[in-house]
């Protein structure tokens, strides 16, 4: 799932710590965890543009189940991430 979110004042890495995500290597993938393990999480990918970021939204069920692999179990669309998109878009407006 996709959507835009407007920059503002914040620094990409203080939004996301505001929002509930922790930062992967990179920078640009942030994780929040929906249980009390490392799985299941949502998972968001962060793109710069001009005046917003864009962010690209799903739901890791599971750990990969193959070595070497990236893909994985995990959802792009539905109610979970509907649910997620419209909590941190609320964030956002406070």
């Amino acid at each position: 799932m996709k959507f835009k979110i407007e920059k503002g004042s914040w620094s990409l890495l203080n939004l996301m710590r505001r929002l509930g995500y922790h930062a992967q290597r990179d920078n640009q993938s942030f994780i929040r965890l929906a249980g009390r393990g490392r799985y299941p999480r949502y998972h968001i990918y962060i793109i710069e543009g001009d005046g917003f970021w864009e962010a690209g939204l799903h739901f890791d069920q599971k750990k990969q189940s193959y070595s070497g692999q990236r893909a994985h179990s995990g959802d792009y669309q539905g109610d979970i991430l509907e649910k997620e998109k419209e909590r941190i878009i609320s964030l956002l407006s406070k």
